[in-house]
């Protein structure tokens, strides 16, 4: 192929998954499996977001290219071993998409958005044989950090329940207040068992919390630990400018860069 394009189109890509993975081509390509890749798919999933957050146009796009170099060298990979290739892919999700979008490709009618997401859920679930909400609430994926699978969790019980589960942000400050309380006695009486129940209670009131105010605490926590990073990175180039080790500080004197970091964030 020519490899002096100036624009580069889907089909070409394919191509060039398949020379990589070929017997001519990249030894580590060739690899690599399913199981060898599966970590890089989530961390450029997260890159994206990132991109997302800093509203940044041209890494979207990068980031974009790099969560479909992972799409299509699994599909290459399965193609390989004779599971199936790329079209596969493409067709499954066409037909999904055709199907659980009746109020576009078929005889059904959608006033709004939510309208048209409770037509998609309806056809997911008769998809999937889902007959039950339990059913439907256990279908979330058992691999999704443990923040998400709590969210969706609470988006089927709001679904199912929206006076129990859609609740003012007031009453659910308070249920976290209680579970903070209940935590704090099982600490006391140095009850490890309970503590770590206690301790679920909290990050689940804690994940309807952000539910009610429509935020993902998986994304809040990753955004906090950024956050943090990016004090430490300014502690660090306070401390080496002052010929000070970072580890060997006092804490006041940390606690002051901390301070002076934290006073810099918009």
């Amino acid at each position: 192929m020519d490899t002096n394009k100036n624009r580069y189109t889907f089909d070409d890509f394919v191509e060039i998954i398949s020379t990589l993975r070929s017997e001519n081509g990249c030894p580590w390509d060739r690899e690599q499996t399913h199981e060898s890749l599966r970590k890089n798919l989530i961390e450029e999933s997260y890159e994206f977001i990132h991109e997302v957050d800093t509203n940044s146009k041209e890494g979207m796009c990068e980031e974009l290219g790099d969560v479909l170099l992972q799409v299509l060298l699994h599909a290459q990979i399965a193609k390989d071993e004779g599971m199936f290739d790329i079209n596969d892919v493409i067709t499954g999700i066409a037909k999904k998409m055709i199907n659980r979008h009746p109020h576009v490709f078929g005889e059904e009618k959608a006033q709004n958005a939510e309208d048209a997401l409770k037509l998609f859920i309806q056809s997911k679930n008769k998809e999937k044989s889902l007959k039950s909400k339990s059913q439907a609430m256990g279908h979330v994926t058992e691999d999704l950090p443990a923040l998400m699978k709590s969210y969706k969790m609470y988006s089927h019980l709001e679904k199912m329940q929206p006076e129990v589960f859609s609740g003012k942000f007031s009453d659910y400050i308070n249920k976290a207040r209680e579970e903070l309380d209940k935590l704090e006695k099982s600490y006391s009486q140095k009850d490890q068992d309970n503590f770590e129940e206690e301790l679920g209670d909290v990050l689940s009131t804690v994940v309807s919390l952000g539910h009610t105010m429509k935020v993902d605490s998986e994304i809040a926590l990753n955004k906090n630990f950024k956050k943090i990073l990016n004090r430490i990175e300014k502690i660090e180039e306070i401390s080496l400018k002052n010929e000070k080790n970072i580890e060997n500080m006092p804490s006041k004197m940390f606690l002051e860069y901390w301070n002076n970091a934290k006073s810099t964030e918009n």
